[in-house]
């Protein structure tokens, strides 16, 4: 369980430096356009959470790397009964 969080935390590092860029300028534009920077930290933390945590599930799916994998779901699978889940 620890590698593989730390394969993903490998693999977001440069993922979540893009999210934060993007994030900082989101920001700039809302924050000019309301004349304030308080949404700027709500921004931020929507972004990379919301962001981060639908790309780490995508991330997961596309590697079959889920917690809900199970061998019912691989396409190869013929018959999922009880006794072969």
């Amino acid at each position: 369980m620890k590698r593989a969080y730390l394969v993903e935390m490998t693999i977001f590092a440069s993922y979540v430096r893009q999210l934060l860029l993007l994030g900082f300028l989101v920001s700039l534009f809302v924050c000019c356009g309301m004349q304030s920077i308080i949404a700027a930290p709500a921004i931020l933390t929507c972004i990379c959470f919301m962001t981060g945590a639908v790309g780490a599930a995508s991330y997961d799916e596309q590697n079959n790397w889920g917690s809900s994998a199970s061998p019912c779901r691989s396409p190869a699978a013929t018959s999922c009964s009880p006794a072969t889940a």
